[in-house]
């Protein structure tokens, strides 16, 4: 009985060690052909991965794009009240309309500022005064300057010095046009330097000049002979006030930086 007993305890015995390691070894190695395999989807999958970055950059660049433009649209350009207003380089804003308006303008700056005004083909009355609106809880307007007063076609440059227009009055019968300016787009002069022009400019002294050379009422007259130079430093300083033809050297006054012309006729100034 106990022979039987050992005999079966070792045909199991012997089962149980060939089940263990029949279990242990039976995963089968990974063929070449498997592991190209693998490595192929692992690329395709790479590669999907990154044409599917790529297309999302697309897009994402596409729609930064459009809301760019949408922007520079919104922020560009505008009408109304019969104005069109845009802006050029951030420091350049253009109104542009027909007959008489009154509208509120934008700044370049701090300070002083050119206003470039073109207008009246018609030939009619045609002036730009510029006004200062004093919020609304002080209420009323103040007159700046009267920029422009002719009856003949204008293109002119002219100068607030102290910056504090912020509206404009145009009568008119005809299409105009105002660029607000930054004083930097002034006309440069220097030194050994000479400018020829003709109507209303501004120029700035790009170095010491202590005296120049004027010549004015040049050339057709159209609207009147009048000029004016007005020099400004820390204040305003009228140095010449003509009508007809016009020669003379002037002075300087110390530290002037700004030097503005006033003429419906051609004119010439050179700096020493």
């Amino acid at each position: 009985m106990k022979k039987k007993f050992f005999i079966y305890s070792g045909i199991f015995l012997v089962v149980v060690i060939a089940i263990v390691f029949l279990f242990v070894f039976s995963g089968e190695e990974e063929t070449p052909m498997d592991e190209e395999n693998g490595e192929m989807d692992a690329g395709i999958s790479g590669e999907e991965n990154g044409l599917t970055e790529d297309r999302e950059e697309a897009e994402r660049e596409v729609r930064e794009t459009d809301n760019d433009d949408r922007l520079r649209e919104e922020e560009v350009i505008r009408e109304e009240d019969g104005i069109t207003y845009s802006e050029r380089d951030g420091q350049i804003f253009v109104y542009e309309g027909e007959g008489s308006k009154d509208f509120g303008i934008r700044r370049p700056e701090e300070g002083s500022f050119l206003l470039y005004i073109e207008g009246n083909r018609e030939e009619g009355h045609f002036t730009v005064t510029g006004v200062h609106a004093l919020p609304t809880y002080y209420g009323g307007k103040s007159t700046t300057h009267l920029f422009v007063n002719t009856s003949v076609e204008y293109e002119g440059t002219v100068l607030d010095w102290e910056g504090r227009t912020n509206e404009l009055r145009i009568q008119a019968e005809g299409p105009w046009r105002v660029e607000v300016r930054p004083l930097s787009m002034a006309k440069k002069i220097e030194a050994n330097e000479k400018i020829e022009a003709r109507g209303d400019s501004v120029l700035l002294l790009e170095d010491e000049v202590g005296e120049v050379s004027v010549k004015g009422g040049l050339g057709e007259e159209r609207g009147g002979d009048h000029f004016q130079l007005v020099a400004y430093n820390k204040s305003r300083e009228v140095i010449a006030e003509e009508s007809g033809e016009y020669e003379e050297v002037l002075e300087i006054p110390d530290d002037t930086e700004i030097l503005q012309v006033l003429s419906c006729r051609e004119w010439e100034i050179e700096a020493r």
